[in-house]
This record gives C-alpha cells, sequence and structure tokens, in this order.
C-alpha cells in the first residue's frame, strides 16, 4: 500500500472578497479542491507544489504559526455550513 504523505501535494491561497478572509490549504496535487471553494466565493491567489503531503503540511503549519504569531487568529470556514 503506497503512503499518502508520499504522494505529491499542493499547497493553495485563496482569498474570499466578501468575507475579507485568506485561507491557506492543503490538496492533493490535480484535485478539484480549490475549484469547490470557488463555487463559494473564494478566489485562488495563489499555488504551489510540493513532492510530498508531507512537506506540504509541514508549510502550510509555517505558515499559520507565522500568521498566529503576528496576531492573526483563525476564522471558522463557512463553507461546510454552505454544504448542508
Amino acid at each position: 500500500m503506497q503512503d499518502n504523505y508520499a504522494v505529491a501535494s499542493d499547497v493553495y491561497l485563496v482569498w474570499h472578497p466578501e468575507w475579507r478572509v485568506i485561507k491557506i490549504g492543503v490538496c492533493w496535487h490535480g484535485n478539484d479542491r480549490v475549484a469547490q471553494h470557488g463555487r463559494f466565493g473564494w478566489i485562488l491567489i495563489g499555488r504551489l507544489e510540493f513532492e510530498s503531503r508531507r512537506r506540504a503540511e509541514k508549510f502550510e503549519s509555517a505558515v499559520k504559526s507565522l500568521w498566529k504569531s503576528e496576531g492573526h487568529e483563525p476564522v471558522t470556514d463557512p463553507l461546510p455550513e454552505m454544504l448542508r
């Protein structure tokens, strides 16, 4: 069985103009996660490719830690509620 953490993954940065929120996330390379967000008003700012999900998640975690150290608190994403 393949180690899912060894599969190429992307870190994406999206912006929601109505909510004035930036979101960072990780997805498997080539899936439609960003497009799913786009259907709810999120706009892609950028995307970085990583050779493994493990590296992508490490990068995402470092960015979130930086944001938190600068006083930016995470917000709850209303997307799951919108899908109900």
